[in-house]
């Protein structure tokens, strides 16, 4: 009988990659609309500001519950970090493979 094997990992989508980009930057815009730095909006979530620049870069994902954390200090909504329905293919298509 042979081992199990681990099931291979699922790739990344395009479009979940263009969307964690976009929402990173709509997060950076916001931060600096609202005139903090970014050790300040790290502190004010509790996060580290590299993870917080990981973030805006798109390199790692925003939590949910991260936005709305975010959208509170920021006084925004966490619509606001995401592009519309329309726009989806658009950020898809912009940020291609990594």
């Amino acid at each position: 009988m042979s081992e199990p094997t681990a099931p291979a990992p699922i790739p990344a989508r395009r479009s979940g990659a263009g969307l964690a980009s976009e929402v990173g930057s709509r997060l950076r815009a916001r931060r600096q609309r609202a005139g903090l730095s970014r050790p300040e909006l790290a502190r004010a979530l509790g996060v580290s500001e590299r993870q917080l620049h990981d973030y805006e870069d798109g390199i790692v994902r925003v939590s949910a519950a991260m936005l709305v954390r975010a959208a509170k200090m920021l006084g925004s909504t966490t619509l606001d970090f995401f592009p519309t329905v329309a726009q989806l293919g658009t950020v898809a298509r912009k940020h291609g493979p990594r």
